[in-house]
């Protein structure tokens, strides 16, 4: 039976979680400080709230504390995950698959889950990409793909398309890249707001290069909706200023 102190930790860490989903994240943040003992999901929700803002430093220094406070397999690999995502945003790739490789090493003795190891190989798909490694990149994201589908993972799937998207994407496969996101935006759909407008946001670019126009305004036309519908000022601006630069560059292009 949970203590007071413990319950009340437990409500902060949930609240927390559900604004992280929202895209609230100063709300969230603000809860997960107020809860008294550290937990990996609370410093995990830290780290991405962290690289949201683009405060990167802040981000690793949680992937610190996660690693010191991680208890098996599953929470290291988290640590390392995070700590990579970090390190391609900072376009320091070549060092993110020297952690990942020596994270992998490591598994015949301590092996993490299924999942997590999914979501490991993803990363390593998306640092071969940034190096511009298409061949090991593809490799990567498809051994992703294998395992989110073995083990009916709705979340690691579209992941998964997402990365052989990006892959399709960077070597002007246009065709092929827009058939994996519409497969991956179809996936999203129960995700956070802020995945699913930068999921169309994505799709409508990709209508736009394979000429497909009228889809293209289509999905614009939803994303500018889906903005509408929670009432947030700057994501009604971002969506509708997307919206005004499609139709200037189609009538640049008349």
């Amino acid at each position: 039976m949970l203590q007071k102190g413990e319950e009340t930790d437990a409500l902060y860490e949930t609240l927390g979680t559900l604004l992280v989903q929202m895209g609230e994240y100063d709300g969230a943040e603000a809860a997960f400080v107020k809860a008294q003992f550290v937990t990996v999901n609370c410093l995990l929700n830290r780290a991405k709230i962290a690289i949201a803002k683009k405060e990167i430093a802040e981000a690793i220094g949680f992937c610190d504390q996660i690693e010191r406070v991680s208890e098996n397999a599953d929470e290291k690999a988290i640590a390392t995950l995070v700590r990579c995502k970090c390190l391609l945003m900072r376009s320091e790739a070549h060092s993110a698959l020297r952690i990942l490789r020596s994270a992998t090493s490591r598994f015949a003795i301590d092996e993490p889950s299924p999942h997590i190891v999914g979501l490991l190989f993803g990363i390593l798909s998306e640092c071969h990409l940034a190096i511009g490694q298409h061949h090991n990149a593809r490799k990567w994201a498809r051994k992703q793909l294998k395992i989110a589908i073995g083990i009916s993972s709705r979340t690691l799937e579209a992941e998964a398309l997402r990365n052989m998207s990006n892959i399709c994407e960077a070597i002007e496969d246009h065709k092929n890249a827009l058939t994996l996101w519409i497969k991956y935006d179809q996936l999203v759909q129960e995700d956070t707001l802020q995945v699913r407008l930068d999921s169309l946001k994505c799709l409508a670019n990709l209508n736009e290069s394979c000429a497909k126009i009228s889809e293209a305004e289509q999905v614009l036309q939803k994303r500018l909706t889906l903005a509408k519908k929670v009432a947030s000022p700057s994501l009604i601006i971002d969506s509708h200023s997307d919206l005004i630069r499609f139709y200037r560059r189609q009538k640049n292009e008349v």
